[in-house]
């Protein structure tokens, strides 16, 4: 049989994957891990970052599926114009709560910030009101009337120098802004400056001869350095008109007809009135309650009507220094000593550095508890105050005659245990008791 012989061709080799990737792949890889190693220190962070993304990501992953599902924010829509009715209303304890409540929602609305600014400033509750003025310049840096609330509550709670930084902020922000003019000039004259006082009263007025703001700090300044009683009574009735019944005004309005000589009983009686009528639609105004309280027990000689108010006030606004104190001036005048010590405790844990303050904290831990030792804690650091004082010829808390009465109090009262004894101590003429009136508006 004749058999075909198989002739085979040898196939044309061309350039295999294999190949490409030996030739040409690996010493790019090489060439690259090369690279990365001499650059470790620079990618090292990058690669760890991408890392940590991803994990990231992952557990927010896990922690979205197993979350609760969100509560939906609540319209404020309501609330504030419940808000702003009960402010025309004078009721700004009622404003207060409202405007607190919408606040998450509204969190850069100056103007609500602002209302609930000033109205727990109304209610005496200063340093809240301090935190909400922080919160409103948060809300707007660049808002004036931010900046000009702010400086009111500072110099509520006597930061004066700090309240006249941020009125100046509010002018430059707003040059024409007579409510920030009003309140620089505030503080200047809590200052002694009378003379920038006057001036910025004056550009207040100019800016806005409707602001109520300016009409109050006019009012105050004839009052308390010009002592022309009849220009004040009639810039704080005027500046109370333009409020519409703002407390803080009335408070000041009321306080300077029951305290300037020669009111008529009649007169007397409308000041209480106007007292009354706030405190009705604020029940828990701390300012209008320390007022009614000391005058009922000081003035009037009521001290039961005077404790009730007090009592209000301290449950208003526990941390109250005055309120506390007061409190316990109007217990220990109805023998209650022990709630009298008490509240003089309060007073001290407060903040107080009042030494009339320290000398009844003191005192009632001897007739109380016939304690020399919790007594000394409170008459000596009172004592340091009051050479203090004295030293710097001061009348912060009282004239230097009173002050000088008072050091010879502590001296007696302090003798029997600085000697290892106890005595009966001596108690201070009320009359030279004074004490500053609270931070009201």
């Amino acid at each position: 049989m004749y058999l075909k012989p198989r002739r085979r061709t040898a196939r044309r080799r061309g350039l295999s994957i294999r190949r490409v990737f030996v030739l040409f792949v690996v010493p790019l890889l090489i060439v690259g891990l090369i690279a990365v190693y001499e650059n470790r220190d620079v990618i090292q962070p990058i690669i760890a970052r991408v890392f940590n993304d991803v994990a990231q990501q992952a557990v927010d992953t896990v922690a979205t599926i197993g979350a609760p599902t969100p509560t939906p924010t609540s319209d404020p829509t309501d609330n504030r114009r419940l808000a702003e009715a009960a402010w025309s209303n004078g009721q700004f304890q009622e404003a207060v709560r409202l405007y607190e409540s919408i606040l998450p929602a509204l969190p850069n609305d100056v103007s609500a910030h602002y209302y609930y600014t000033l109205g727990l400033v109304m209610q005496g509750q200063i340093n809240d009101a301090v935190e909400a003025a922080e919160n409103t310049v948060t809300a707007n840096p660049f808002s004036s009337d931010a900046w000009a609330v702010r400086a009111l509550a500072l110099n509520r709670v006597g930061d004066l120098r700090a309240s006249i930084v941020s009125a100046l902020r509010a002018i430059e922000l707003k040059q024409d802004s007579a409510r920030a003019h009003a309140y620089l000039a505030e503080s200047y004259a809590d200052l002694g400056q009378f003379t920038r006082a006057e001036q910025e009263i004056a550009r207040a007025l100019e800016a806005n001869p409707d602001s109520y703001e300016a009409h109050y700090v006019s009012g105050l300044y004839e009052w308390e350095v010009n002592f022309d009683f009849i220009t004040a009574r009639n810039e704080l009735q005027n500046a109370y008109d333009l409020s519409n019944g703002a407390a803080h005004v009335g408070l000041n309005l009321a306080r300077l007809i029951l305290f300037t000589p020669g009111q008529t009983e009649a007169e007397t009686q409308s000041a209480l009135a106007l007292l009354q009528d706030i405190l009705d639609r604020n029940p828990d105004n701390a300012a209008i309650l320390y007022q009614m309280g000391t005058y009922s027990w000081r003035t009037l000689g009521d001290s039961e009507a005077g404790e009730a108010y007090l009592r209000r006030c301290v449950s208003a606004v526990p941390e109250d220094i005055f309120c506390n104190y007061e409190l316990g001036r109007a217990l220990n005048n109805l023998g209650k000593t022990d709630e009298a010590r008490q509240a003089f405790e309060r007073t001290i844990e407060a903040g107080s550095t009042n030494p009339y303050h320290y000398w009844w904290a003191g005192t009632t831990q001897l007739s109380g508890l016939g304690n020399c030792s919790s007594a000394l804690r409170y008459f000596q650091p009172g004592y340091q105050i009051l050479q203090a004082e004295l030293a710097a010829g001061s009348t912060t808390y009282n004239s230097i005659e009173n002050l000088e009465i008072l050091m010879s109090d502590y001296e007696a009262a302090m003798a029997p245990c600085v000697g290892g004894g106890f005595g009966a101590t001596p108690t201070p003429d009320p009359n030279a008791t004074a004490t500053p009136e609270p931070a009201d508006a």
